[in-house]
C-alpha cells in the first residue's frame, strides 16, 4: 500500500488530483482510484494499492498515446 503523495508522483499529478478522483462523495464508477485503506478521522490519509495506482497510470499513458 501507498499514500497519496505516492501515488500523485507515479500517477504524475498533484496530490489535490489523487484526492479528487478518489473522493469517496462520488459513486464507486465514477472514482478514478478507489483507497484500500483510510487512516483515522474525518480527513484521515488514504492509501492505495500500489497496483491499482500503476494499472491506473499505464491506462492514463495509453490515453495519451491514442490522441
Amino acid at each position: 500500500m501507498i499514500g497519496s503523495a505516492e501515488a500523485a508522483r507515479l500517477l504524475e499529478v498533484d496530490t489535490s488530483t489523487v484526492s479528487r478522483w478518489s473522493d469517496e462523495r462520488l459513486k464507486p464508477n465514477a472514482r478514478a482510484l478507489t483507497p484500500v485503506k483510510k487512516l483515522g478521522g474525518k480527513r484521515g490519509p488514504k492509501l492505495f494499492a500500489r497496483a491499482d495506482v500503476e494499472a491506473l497510470r499505464d491506462e492514463l499513458k495509453r490515453q495519451d498515446a491514442t490522441r
